[in-house]
């Protein structure tokens, strides 16, 4: 305990602090590491402060996390909320790494904000670049930007990896598939020839989505009283493919705000070794990043939009061969005025 002061540890090292800042000059957070250190080192019988410096990790933004991802369950009286859930409960899985993605590409985002708003007490350019203090902070934070960023990239290159042998393997067993619809569709008439058509068609969908399409095309033919559920299914696969799109665009977007905010530092108040990190962290973040599991599998609006061209194609195609099947049959039935 410090003498002259109550027996509370706080005000002790209040007073070992204030007395310490009297001989050193503090202008920066890393002063004030310095001061701390030292409040107890002109005395032999104490041992000095353990002064444990926490970083921008050591902070969770648990505010913006609870924003992003917000209970349905419940409402600001606590009062349960009866949703769907088990209907949108794939849809939250598929987009949980996806949100993770976005969450770190944010708080990423907001730290290199951070660096370009940070003031100092020089009023010269040149006092701030010859200032050893100040260049220490700009390089430990490129370092942890750097860092943060490429990690984010591994672990995305490792979730489009991951996907990519289960891809392999769907396409395979959709390659199977397809062989035998083109069995059938060949070896049948035309007409018992339509459902193969809907498997064939399927099959250079996207899995369950082409399919559910390729019969409500088929229900919306026939006007039946049943096409209901079929437009049910078409309106939820179309909603899921958007939600699945929509987020892989969100990460896109936050990956290119990340350098154009790059592009926004003040490098003139830096040192060459401070400048080259910052070259560094501008190569890696030039190319924006992206869920790209292969060509077509990409989400972005990109992939809507080459569902929905698919998907207009094959209503195209549909159609007309159903045109084709009433014509033949009409004119099967229609005689002769001769005969």
């Amino acid at each position: 305990m410090e003498c002259g002061h109550s027996y509370m540890e706080v005000d002790s090292m209040h007073s070992a602090t204030e007395r310490a800042q009297k001989y050193v000059p503090v202008y920066t957070m890393q002063d004030w590491l310095t001061v701390f250190r030292m409040a107890r080192t002109t005395s032999s019988k104490k041992k000095p402060f353990v002064v444990q410096e926490l970083k921008y990790k050591d902070f969770l933004d648990l505010e913006g996390l609870s924003k992003l991802i917000k209970n349905k369950t419940r409402d600001m009286k606590n009062e349960k909320i009866h949703t769907g859930c088990f209907l949108w409960c794939s849809l939250y899985l598929l987009n949980y790494y996806t949100l993770q993605f976005k969450f770190h590409l944010k708080a990423l985002n907001d730290k290199v904000v951070h660096l370009g708003e940070l003031r100092n007490e020089h009023k010269d350019v040149f006092e701030v670049v010859r200032c050893v203090d100040c260049q220490q902070i700009y390089y430990e934070e490129m370092i942890y930007i750097i860092q943060k960023f490429v990690r984010i990239k591994n672990t995305l290159d490792y979730y489009n990896t991951f996907f990519k042998w289960r891809l392999l393997t769907l396409s395979t067993a959709g390659a199977a598939i397809l062989a035998i619809c083109l069995i059938l569709i060949f070896s049948v008439k035309t007409k018992e020839s339509l459902p193969y058509y809907g498997f064939f068609l399927s099959s250079l969908l996207y899995s369950v989505t082409a399919a559910e399409n390729g019969e409500a095309i088929k229900s919306e033919a026939v006007r039946s009283k049943d096409s209901l559920i079929y437009y049910s299914f078409l309106i939820t696969t179309l909603l899921g493919c958007y939600l699945v799109a929509e987020s892989g665009e969100e990460i896109k977007s936050k990956s290119e705000m990340i350098f154009v905010n790059a592009q926004q530092l003040k490098w003139y108040y830096w040192n060459k070794k401070n400048r080259q990190m910052l070259m560094m962290f501008l190569l890696v973040t030039q190319k924006p990043l992206e869920l790209n599991c292969h060509g077509f599998l990409v989400q972005s609006r990109e992939m809507m939009l080459k569902v929905i061209k698919s998907w207009h194609r094959d209503l195209v195609f549909m159609l007309n061969s159903i045109k084709q099947i009433f014509l033949k049959s009409l004119f099967k039935n229609v005689v002769p005025a001769s005969l």
